[in-house]
């Protein structure tokens, strides 16, 4: 039995942050999944679910930091705000695209987040990609669009019912194209500012949190009175639809919680995340559907390059963290013998030792 707990722990301590983004794409797809079997316009769970979390936040926040919660607000107000409010657009936008397309695609879709985050990482930081990660970027975003298939190449209509025009329909499904787009841009400035947050130490993961839930209480009113659906929030009297709109926040609650300690506890957490969420957004369809939507030969072959195009630059970079872990720690094994006839343990060495560590530190974080 001590052996088996202590095999646990090892797993627990090593890939703790896979873990815990397996939780997170578990809650997601719980999440977007209730939202189509409430069968409510998708803004309305939204801000029900941005309610109900703040509240809990708020109460998780007192108990775990007090006054201190204030302190910490005061303190990163400037990055927790840029974050809350691209997360929360984010996650708005997300939301209202449930309505546009069925969550297996909506999961594939997803996965495109690592092109976004190279273009953000690329303005905002001046990161410039490889031609290795360029070509990667590029196969996903093909695949995206032999995903999604747009009439504008040639693909046919999205005509859903008789009544509807193939205009009214193309210009509702390149609306959705386009909601998707801004959130996936959103949610990669909001992921690079969560990181430094994160790994600063200085902010509680339930202060974040609830900065966050407050702003999407904002977004989703915003959207509901601009959509003419902010009626719907005051005649909701199904039980099984409130039960639903409880599960979505305190689902949330935990989704929030596990993307805080994904990105402080594993380096490339978000492109694990966005890898296995699309193992479990098909369930969700079987869920709400009871089948799989009808798929064709180039929904296949879009779901194919997308997953092989994101699967080799994770597994390229994971193999660059670890070679340069590795060289760092035979330089560090070297720094302790004797340089320049001074002892072992010399503030010489010692020096020597932390830029070896910070520059691994940083080639991790990028």
């Amino acid at each position: 039995m001590q052996s088996v707990l202590a095999c646990l722990q090892i797993v627990w301590t090593h890939s703790r942050g896979k873990l815990i983004g397996i939780l997170a794409c578990v809650c997601m797809t719980a999440i977007f999944s209730l939202v189509k079997i409430s069968k409510l316009p998708p803004l309305v769970p939204f801000l029900y679910r941005g309610f109900f979390a703040a509240q809990v936040l708020l109460l998780i926040t007192i108990y775990s930091c007090g006054y201190d919660g204030v302190r910490q607000i005061q303190k990163n107000w400037k990055l927790l705000f840029l974050r809350s409010g691209f997360d929360s657009a984010a996650a708005a936008l997300f939301y209202s695209s449930l309505a546009y397309f069925p969550l297996t695609e909506i999961g594939f879709l997803m996965q495109t987040q690592t092109a976004f985050t190279m273009i953000v990482a690329f303005i905002i930081l001046r990161e410039k990609p490889s031609l290795f990660q360029i070509l990667c970027a590029f196969g996903a975003m093909v695949g995206a669009i032999l995903v999604i298939q747009p009439p504008v190449l040639g693909f046919p209509s999205k005509s859903t019912t008789a009544a509807q025009s193939d205009f009214e329909a193309n210009l509702r499904f390149y609306m959705g194209c386009a909601v998707i787009t801004v959130a996936l841009l959103m949610f990669a400035c909001g992921g690079t500012i969560m990181r430094i947050l994160s790994t600063s130490g200085q902010i509680h993961w339930a202060t974040t949190a609830m900065v966050q839930a407050a702003f999407c209480i904002v977004f989703a009113v915003i959207g509901l009175v601009a959509t003419g659906d902010a009626h719907v929030l005051f005649f909701i009297c199904e039980p099984e639809k409130k039960v639903a709109i409880i599960s979505i926040a305190l689902l949330s609650c935990i989704l929030q919680m596990c993307f805080f300690f994904c990105l402080k506890y594993e380096k490339a957490s978000m492109l694990i995340l966005v890898t296995i969420q699309v193992l479990f957004m098909p369930i969700g369809d079987l869920i709400v559907y009871g089948k799989l939507p009808d798929f064709n030969l180039f929904h296949f072959s879009g779901f194919l390059l997308i997953s092989v195009s994101i699967l080799s630059l994770f597994i390229a970079k994971h193999l660059a963290i670890v070679a340069k872990q590795r060289e760092a720690d035979e330089k560090r094994k070297n720094n302790s013998v004797k340089l320049d006839g001074e002892p072992t343990g010399s503030n010489h060495s010692e020096k020597e030792e932390n830029v070896y560590e910070e520059s691994t530190q940083k080639t991790s974080e990028t």
